[in-house]
């Protein structure tokens, strides 16, 4: 799995996940969103899933605990794009009703 940030023009910091989102590498998310508030304070938080090729049950609570970081430093938090792998994971469990997905 690979993580690259970006920034928008609206002050929300991007990160684009590529790869598997699973047990071995799925910690790496929320370390990201917690070490973006280490050099900015940006205001919103956008996960550009459109690259992740898989996601476990870790992989998405992972992605909870990436909330919980943005929340605690009073930023939005958003999925951008999820791949199709990802939008039938969020689906499954609900998930895509407790997150606030984009398509775009």
């Amino acid at each position: 799995m690979e993580i690259t940030r970006d920034s928008a023009d609206d002050g929300a910091a991007v990160l684009r996940v590529t790869g598997d989102m699973e047990a071995d590498t799925a910690y790496q998310v929320p370390d990201e969103v917690a070490a973006l508030f280490d050099v900015a304070s940006p205001r919103e938080v956008v996960l550009d899933l459109s690259g992740v090729t898989f996601l476990d049950s870790v992989g998405l609570g992972m992605l909870v605990r990436a909330q919980d970081e943005a929340l605690a430093h009073d930023a939005g938090f958003r999925l951008r794009a999820p791949s199709e792998p990802v939008s039938r994971i969020l689906s499954i469990t609900a998930m895509d009703t407790h997150f606030a997905v984009v398509a775009s």
